[in-house]
């Protein structure tokens, strides 16, 4: 029996480093015929990325019209056909490999003889079995090797498919089982399907249940554990479900965040090609193919891997999880009480958070939690499972700050967050971490200015808490305390305003927030008081609100409005024109209500009048005040009060709507 056996190769020279590099190939008679195809040469089209179309010499010797172009020599060996058939690129077989008798059925009509990888697979080969062909001198086997001749013994061409290496487990791999994941391969053959895998999982504890993957490091590692161990040979169930297209986590949780509301839930699934598509029925259930790190949709009631006639069951990897993590995706509430606030998530880093706290007036800042009894309180206020900015600082090691830089003993350092990849929070992975946060009542040290989160596209809260201290410190708002608030440009031709330090100042003497949100929209309101400088003389004040603010009410008394600029979240007001002050002749009082944003306004001080439109709102006439404004109109209106003697101003979507005030002054 005559049996061709060839394996080629080309050497070609590296250009960057001088060195080798050895390139073999392989026919692969399932393409078929590529002549029509491709002609000769190079091929991806039909044969693959670098194949080649080429004539084998081995079977064309002595016919001098072969033109095989540009076929490398290692490609034109490796054909043994009679025909132009494909040269593939190829890793070189070791010798000793061993082969098995594939499932695939008869391969002749597909691949006639040898190499064959688009229908045995990769490495395989169609060949007939000397076991059984044994005085058929006719027999083609082509490139096949004798080991994969050798492994066929059906009465006709089956494919002959390579049998990987024996896994040797990696000295020092990580154990499947710690406190924080256990995974559990597949003993036997009929083993967990999803639903006693649950029930598995959670017999481990509270907040036990199959893994959702949180991040790619955690499928890396959890991938790597499974290859350091050998038991990459299966599936295991992971805890995710998936319905007509729709893929949830085990808790009814969708994969990507909604939209216009970004939380880590999930990364997105690595699909094997195809999938999902409920191919066996309705697979509602999903696993993790740990041969290849994919995943599919599977029967639920599904116990083994592969067909049921291998005899291998299903892995399960559990994990412990966040206490929130069922929340994961959840919106967020705003929760208040006359000492604490909880905001809904948004993108603000923790250096934000703590302005937006203190914005809301003396002694407010973010919360310092002191035990356990307040821990489990406001964590149980929590919506959703996003990570919450907290007012403790981590200078160093794992000790906690208050603001004033003393102790704080009550501690709850998150231990599942990072697990395997970075040392246990608080641990400086990114940097100086001296802020903290807390997710599902877990604390992790994160960079001060980290404003999105864990996946850098993660909304985050904070928690503000009222505690009094007496610090020393004036009463009075800080300079440029409103982020929302652009730095104030003084327009050519207009009078520079003194500073801030040196002008007025705001004092909120009392704060307040009414409505639901529901059936009744939510408004905020303060009273605050201005502080001007001793002897001031005549001055102007512009009152600046951020563009948040599109509806309010505006009282005053003792000063006069001059005008309302940009929509009406400026004021600008002048110095009395007379003097009845009973108490403290060097402050006003401001009050604002029915306000939709919950901040506090920046001041702007003139020594002065200030008169001129154009230098607060560029599209308004130059000069001194004439009629014609939304301001000067709605004073038209309103019967026996005139513009020095208003006291009252409403808004709403940005125009006057409403003035109130006293008679003329006599």
């Amino acid at each position: 029996m005559k049996i061709a056996i060839v394996l080629a190769s080309a050497t070609t020279a590296q250009q960057s480093t001088g060195d080798t590099v050895t390139q073999f190939y392989r026919q692969d008679g399932g393409l078929g015929p590529c002549w029509t195809d491709c002609g000769a040469g190079p091929c991806d089209d039909f044969c693959g990325e670098g194949g080649y179309c080429c004539g084998g010499v081995n079977n064309w010797k002595g016919i001098e019209n072969i033109n095989n172009r540009d076929c490398p020599q290692a490609a034109i060996d490796a054909i043994v056909s009679t025909v132009f058939r494909c040269a593939i690129p190829s890793d070189k077989p070791k010798p000793d490999q061993k082969y098995v008798e594939g499932d695939q059925g008869y391969c002749w009509d597909t691949c006639k003889g040898g190499g064959c990888d688009s229908f045995c697979g990769k490495g395989g080969y169609c060949c007939g079995g000397v076991n059984n062909w044994k005085g058929l001198d006719n027999i083609n086997n082509g490139d096949c090797p004798q080991n994969a001749i050798d492994a066929v013994t059906a009465n006709e061409y089956r494919c002959a498919v390579p049998v990987a290496d024996e896994c040797v487990k990696v000295q020092g791999a990580e154990a499947l089982e710690d406190e924080e994941y256990k995974i559990i391969p597949a003993a036997k053959a009929n083993t967990f399907n999803w639903q006693k895998a649950r029930q598995q999982c959670k017999k481990y504890g509270n907040h036990w249940d199959l893994v959702i993957f949180n991040s790619d490091r955690e499928l890396a590692r959890i991938q790597g554990m499974l290859e350091d161990n050998c038991v990459n040979d299966h599936s295991y169930w992971i805890g995710y479900r998936e319905v007509n297209g729709r893929v949830t986590t085990q808790y009814n949780q969708p994969v990507k965040a909604t939209a216009g509301y970004a939380a880590t839930t999930s990364i997105d699934l690595p699909w094997a090609e195809g999938e999902p598509n409920d191919n066996l029925g309705n697979e509602k259930c999903v696993r993790y193919n740990a041969v290849d790190g994919t995943v599919n949709d599977a029967i639920c009631g599904r116990t083994w891997t592969g067909a049921a006639k291998d005899g291998v069951g299903m892995g399960i990897i559990c994990e412990k999880h966040n206490p929130c993590e069922q929340k994961r995706g959840d919106e967020t509430v705003e929760w208040e009480n006359k000492k604490y606030f909880i905001s809904k998530a948004q993108f603000i880093n923790a250096n934000d958070a703590k302005i937006a706290c203190q914005a809301r007036g003396k002694h407010w800042d973010l919360a310092v939690i002191e035990d356990k009894q307040e821990h489990t309180m406001l964590n149980n206020k929590i919506g959703g499972c996003v990570p919450y900015w907290l007012g403790m600082t981590n200078p160093s090691g794992t000790e906690l700050k208050d603001h004033q830089g003393v102790d704080v003993a009550f501690a709850q350092w998150d231990t599942h967050l990072g697990h395997g990849h970075n040392p246990n929070e608080p641990n400086d992975v990114l940097g100086d971490e001296t802020c903290v946060r807390m997710r599902g009542g877990m604390y992790n040290d994160a960079l001060c200015d980290d404003s999105n989160g864990f996946n850098k596209n993660e909304m985050q809260g904070y928690i503000c808490k009222y505690q009094f201290v007496d610090d020393g410190e004036a009463d009075c708002l800080d300079c440029n305390h409103n982020v929302d608030v652009a730095p104030w440009k003084t327009l050519r031709g207009c009078q520079e305003p003194t500073t801030c330090e040196e002008g007025a100042r705001l004092e909120i003497v009392d704060a307040w927030k009414i409505g639901n949100g529901k059936n009744r929209p939510t408004r905020y309101g303060f009273a605050g008081k201005i502080k001007i400088p001793e002897d001031a003389g005549d001055f102007s004040i512009l009152i600046r609100f951020s563009k948040k603010v599109t509806h309010g009410h505006f009282q005053l008394w003792n000063m006069n409005f001059w005008n309302f600029y940009n929509g009406g979240y400026e004021v600008l007001i002048h110095s009395k024109y007379w003097n009845t002050d009973r108490h403290d002749p060097d402050s006003v009082l401001f009050v604002a209500e029915e306000l939709n944003s919950d901040e506090y306004p920046e001041l702007v001080y003139w020594t002065g009048h200030q008169k001129k439109h154009s230098c607060f709102q560029p599209s308004m006439h130059q000069g001194a005040k004439t009629l014609g404004t939304d301001y000067d109109r709605a004073v038209q209106e309103a019967p026996h009060v005139y513009a020095d003697t208003v006291t009252s101003v409403r808004f709403k979507n940005g125009r006057i709507v409403k003035v109130r005030g006293r008679g003329r002054h006599n």
